[in-house]
């Protein structure tokens, strides 16, 4: 976990917060496979306490090498004890071409810009 960790959008404001990836769920057979147009996320772990609106930040290296960013927003979370996952609900599909497998997915983020003096 790394504290203080921020990065850049394409829209000048910084996401800060603690990097703590919460770790997508993948099948073998799936984990090429894209995460456009989706608006749910499975996830390792128990996120039911995770509020409504909560900031989420999705998170991906290109193939050149270019960190794409997107903002996302929870709708709802439910947990299966059976399987130890949460399926997190967002308020819109995401936008962005993000693989399942190289995607990172901050939840402790809020948005940020610097004031100039």
């Amino acid at each position: 976990m790394e504290a203080n960790a921020a990065v850049k959008s394409s829209d000048h404001f910084a996401f800060i917060g603690i990097q703590t990836t919460l770790n997508n769920v993948v099948k073998k057979i799936e984990n090429t496979g894209t995460l456009k147009g989706r608006n749910t996320l499975k996830v390792d772990g128990d996120f039911r306490t995770m509020e409504k609106y909560r900031t989420l930040l999705l998170h991906e290296e290109d193939i050149g090498g270019m960190k794409v960013v997107e903002e996302a927003a929870v709708f709802s979370v439910s947990y299966d004890a059976n399987t130890r996952t949460s399926t997190i609900t967002l308020r819109r599909p995401i936008d962005n071409d993000f693989t399942m497998h190289g995607v990172k997915i901050w939840g402790n983020v809020v948005k940020a810009t610097q004031e100039r003096p």
